[in-house]
């Protein structure tokens, strides 16, 4: 009987809360739509730059055995 006393006392002060709340202008919400635009655009940049590094380590790794197949430093590289 406590427990369901307690969760209502609990629903009871959530929906005090959230009445005391007020709902996001225009503007705020204009700006989350630009934030999370913003956000996309930069996570598309940052993964066209990992693509790149990636390809350039690649092409410097490929580079590095030379013609004849042979690992020669890429241990170095490796770390």
């Amino acid at each position: 009987m406590l427990r369901i006393w307690s969760t209502l006392v609990f629903i009871e002060k959530e929906k005090l809360l959230i009445n005391q709340l007020e709902p996001l202008t225009e503007q705020q919400l204009l700006a989350i739509n630009n934030l999370q635009q913003s956000s996309q655009q930069a996570e598309d940049a940052l993964s066209q730059g990992m693509k790149a590094l990636q390809q350039s380590l690649a092409e410097t790794l490929a580079g590095s055995l030379g013609p004849s197949g042979s690992s020669g430093n890429v241990a170095n590289y490796m770390g």
